[in-house]
């Protein structure tokens, strides 16, 4: 039957370079035929009839069966290529026009835009952030409704991200004086304050010091327990640009605009006559290769120095994994160096420079094992300022010919 059948229709059951999908379609046409063929009687030649009609139909309702499988089974497998494509060909456009939007101010003379991770996305927005519910009270003259008020901060945000370098470096150079602590007291403010000659006959010292605590004030969370990282009397980053906006606005008033105060302010006298950390150029050069193989090199004895200096009572705090400032200070004490180039006042500079501002504000009390390495070098900056003498080097000689020689006194098992 099976060869009457393929005679009669014309199929071949020669499967050479046929797909298994064509081959049951093949098959499927040739078990029709055949069924055809037993029911009409039209079996001819000495083929014999080995299969009934039924047999035939339900072997014909199998092929079937898979036929539809295999046609779902590739019809799931085009829409996920479909899918993949569509996922594939957006995201190509979507970087396609990042890349674009990063290259296109470089050909138009302009600054490109930059590329931000999340942690420096939250740092820049302590600088140019401003809280609504602080400001609402001379936030008022800047519009009728709602809407205008928003818009006005909105442009003064944008003003102080703008200056958004310049306000961090201001702010860690001031905020790290000998008060320490990271934060910017009622006398480090109002030094910066005079720095920059802001006070005058119409705008006086004592509006300052009003702005100051105004600033300062916490709004009640509502569990009657204020900020963690926002100590009284100290201003965060972002109490310092809230004091800022408030000189701006209380001293530039002829703009109408709080951002044109603003930017009156940081333009002719912030940022001027300011004076600004420049940290992160001395953490780059102490980044560089020679000088991280010095730290390798000495990493045991450093070590064992924080160790003994983290776990001494000099303070209350049981915290051993860091130093705090005080644990520092003995530590130059120890070795003979405080007072030999590095006053009191450049150690609390140092230390408030080297941390990480990405953390809260009672973190800057403390240094971590990195820190305190980076700590180390900046003394060493104080102790050797040859300036022909490259950083390496002078890390170098300062921690085997000055540092550890005195203090494998105290410090036990310190290597040569």
């Amino acid at each position: 039957i099976m060869i009457e059948a393929s005679f009669e229709s014309g199929e071949s059951f020669d499967t050479d370079g046929k797909g298994l999908e064509e081959y049951y379609l093949a098959m499927g046409r040739v078990l029709s035929d055949c069924a055809s063929l037993v029911r009409t009687g039209r079996v001819e030649g000495s083929v014999s009839v080995c299969l009934p009609v039924v047999g035939l139909e339900l072997l014909i309702g199998q092929f079937n069966t898979a036929l539809e499988a295999l046609d779902e089974k590739q019809q799931k497998e085009e829409a996920a290529e479909r899918e993949n494509e569509m996922v594939w060909e957006a995201l190509v456009a979507t970087t396609t026009e990042r890349g674009l939007d990063a290259v296109r101010p470089r050909l138009q003379d302009e600054e490109p835009e930059e590329m931000l991770d999340p942690r420096e996305m939250q740092r820049r927005e302590k600088y140019s952030r401003l809280d609504p519910a602080k400001v609402k009270d001379f936030m008022k003259k800047y519009g009728d409704t709602v809407e205008e008020r928003e818009a006005q901060q909105r442009s003064t945000e944008a003003v102080l991200l703008k200056h958004y370098t310049a306000l961090r470096k201001i702010y860690k150079y001031y905020g790290t004086g000998e008060e320490g602590g990271g934060t910017l007291s009622t006398s480090e403010f109002n030094q910066l304050m005079k720095d920059c000659e802001v006070a005058t006959a119409k705008f006086t010292s004592a509006q300052i010091d009003l702005i100051f605590a105004r600033t300062n004030f916490e709004l009640d969370s509502g569990d009657g327990k204020g900020e963690e990282d926002n100590p009284d009397g100290e201003l965060t980053e972002s109490e310092f640009v809230e004091a800022l906006v408030r000189v701006a606005d209380g001293k530039f008033t002829k703009f109408a605009a709080l951002h044109s105060r603003v930017s009156a302010l940081l333009s002719q006298d912030i940022i001027p006559k300011a004076s600004k950390s420049d940290a992160d150029r001395f953490k780059k050069e102490m980044s560089r290769r020679e000088v991280t193989e010095i730290i390798k090199k000495w990493n045991d004895n450093l070590k064992k120095v924080f160790d003994f200096y983290a776990g001494s009572d000099v303070t209350d705090i049981e915290d051993t994994d860091t130093l705090n400032v005080k644990e520092f200070l003995l530590m130059l004490k120890d070795a003979k160096l405080q007072g030999h180039g590095v006053a009191a006042k450049a150690v609390y500079s140092i230390f408030g420079n080297i941390q990480d501002d990405d953390g809260p504000a009672e973190d800057d009390t403390e240094m971590d094992f990195v820190e305190f390495c980076q700590a180390v070098c900046a003394v060493t900056v104080y102790i050797i300022p040859d300036p022909f003498m490259p950083l390496d080097r002078k890390v170098d000689v300062f921690l085997s010919k000055m540092l550890f020689p005195v203090l494998s006194l105290k410090v036990k098992k310190l290597k040569k």
